[in-house]
C-alpha cells in the first residue's frame, strides 16, 4: 500500500467459474480503507498494459449483486478477488494469471 494504492499479482483463476484471485490480502485493503459495500477502482495490467478497468462494488456475497454485474469480494483465503455474478470474469475480460499480471486498486475519491 503506498501513494494511495496496492499493487499485486493476478495469482490463481478459478478454473471452474473465471474468478479472478490475486494476492493482495484484506489487512491491505483495510489500510488504504476499503469497506464492504464501498467501491474500490481496479486496474489489470499486463507486461504494462492496461486489459481492465473499472470502479467495482467490494461485497461480501455474490447475492449483495445483481446477476452479472462484476465485482470485488474477499476470497476463502481473505485475498480480493474479482468476479462476474453468474459469469465468467476471466473470459469475458481475456485475464490469465502469473507474475506479468498486475492488479492495482486505488481507494476512489470522497
Amino acid at each position: 500500500f503506498q501513494d494511495r494504492q496496492i499493487v499485486g499479482h493476478v495469482t490463481v483463476l478459478d478454473p471452474q467459474y473465471g474468478n479472478v484471485w490475486t494476492n493482495i490480502d484484506e489487512a491491505l485493503l483495510k489500510k488504504m480503507g476499503v469497506v464492504v459495500g464501498g467501491k474500490v477502482q481496479v486496474e489489470i495490467l499486463y507486461q504494462n498494459k492496461v486489459r481492465y478497468q473499472a470502479l467495482v462494488p467490494f461485497v461480501r456475497t455474490f447475492g449483495e449483486v445483481p446477476l452479472g454485474t462484476e465485482m470485488g469480494y474477499l476470497n476463502s483465503l481473505l485475498q480480493f478477488s474479482l468476479a462476474i455474478n453468474q459469469g465468467n470474469f476471466a473470459a469475458a475480460h481475456g485475464i490469465a494469471g502469473g507474475p506479468d499480471w498486475l492488479v492495482r486498486l486505488t481507494q476512489p475519491q470522497r
